[in-house]
């Protein structure tokens, strides 16, 4: 009994500890679609964003970084399909489903993008999709309006073409900071 109870404590841990890595072999993202971005006009937000991001050197890293900590420390979850979706909203209501957390994702992405002048060097997008657990996909086996396809994003350095993936909702519960198997549209 004593060492099972090890064995099943060792393989929580490693579970925990390779999370990521799991995710990643076992979801695979497919692009369906992809959502306009919202601008950030809200000085509250926007206050939240420069107090972040001063001082700090704005490359693709960073971008993702601040436009993750900003989303997952102003959001919470909900399952409400009339959740807003407008970031400029989103920092008063504080609830968002994976449409408004990608959209809030995407709006922070952009606004550093514009406000230090690297519109020729990255480029954000809000991607819809669908996803697929060990090649199965999961908005087939629910019958839920809710659940008809996921939000994720993406930014890429022009340059290089260097495409970070990220699905803020995940990043936000699992703290899985990167999604890497996308599907292009079909």
């Amino acid at each position: 009994m004593n060492k099972a109870l090890k064995i099943i404590g060792i393989l929580i841990v490693l579970m925990i500890l390779l999370r990521g890595i799991l995710y990643r072999l076992a979801v695979e993202y497919e692009k369906i679609g992809e959502r306009p971005a919202i601008e950030i006009e809200d000085d509250k937000l926007i206050q939240v964003i420069d107090s972040i991001s001063r001082d700090r050197k704005i490359d693709l890293n960073e971008i993702v970084e601040i436009s993750s900590l900003i989303t997952r420390k102003n959001l919470r979850f909900t399952f409400d399909n009339n959740a807003d979706e407008n970031p400029n909203k989103l920092i008063y209501t504080r609830k968002g489903n994976c449409v408004g957390y990608s959209m809030m994702f995407n709006s922070i992405a952009d606004y550093l993008i514009k406000q230090n002048d690297l519109e020729d060097k990255y480029e954000s997008s809000h991607l819809v999709g669908r996803l697929r657990f060990m090649g199965i996909d999961v908005h087939r086996l629910i019958d839920d309006p809710f659940f008809k396809d996921h939000d994720f994003n993406a930014i890429v350095n022009l340059d290089t073409g260097e495409r970070i993936s990220i699905d803020p909702t995940v990043n936000d519960y699992l703290r899985i900071s990167r999604i890497s198997r996308i599907r292009p549209e079909n």
